[in-house]
């Protein structure tokens, strides 16, 4: 018999969000309309290579930049950001491990950590190379997302082989 993996959890992980968003949204409307627009707050507006480059030296370390690129280092890991303003896009990468003798055993526990321990930043291969990936729409980029970003990205790599994750949540734990 073939193996069909259950949507059961997905949706009602789907489900239970929406319901819960909706009832939030319902509950107290005004106070959390205000509260999220507190909270947000850009670089500049909107985001650009220039305010993203004085953002970036504040939050890390040896930051060399070359035209739309920079490496860096973020709690002892080297890391690199990615721009393409006509393309309203960014990214933050680390390179994390060889992927050349990876087995397919070892790709399916990566693809399981990006859907619940990897958060925003994900695993990703390419070159046969194991990469921590942030990606984003430059403009719209904020602070505080772009503190996750690194944060997150940094963590894939330093939890690589143990826990596989970004943050110290995992979804739908």
């Amino acid at each position: 018999m073939r193996y069909v993996p259950s949507l059961a959890l997905p949706l009602a992980l789907v489900l239970l969000g929406s319901i819960s968003f909706s009832q939030t949204a319902d509950a107290k409307p005004k106070r959390a309309k205000a509260r999220t627009l507190k909270r947000v707050s850009r670089i500049s507006v909107p985001t650009t290579n220039k305010s993203l480059d004085k953002e970036l030296k504040r939050l890390a370390t040896k930051v060399k930049r070359q035209g739309s690129s920079w490496t860096f280092e973020y709690k002892g890991v080297q890391l690199m950001i990615i721009t393409d303003e006509r393309a309203d896009r960014m990214r933050v990468v680390t390179q994390i491990a060889s992927a050349k003798d990876l087995g397919s055993d070892a790709l399916r526990f990566l693809l399981e950590a990006n859907f619940d321990r990897a958060l925003d930043a994900k695993y990703a291969i390419f070159s046969d190379v194991v990469w921590g990936v942030f990606v984003h729409p430059l403009s719209s980029l904020t602070k505080n997302e772009l503190r996750s970003a690194i944060a997150q990205t940094a963590r894939l790599s330093q939890t690589y082989g143990t826990t596989f994750s970004s943050t110290d949540v995992v979804f739908g734990g």
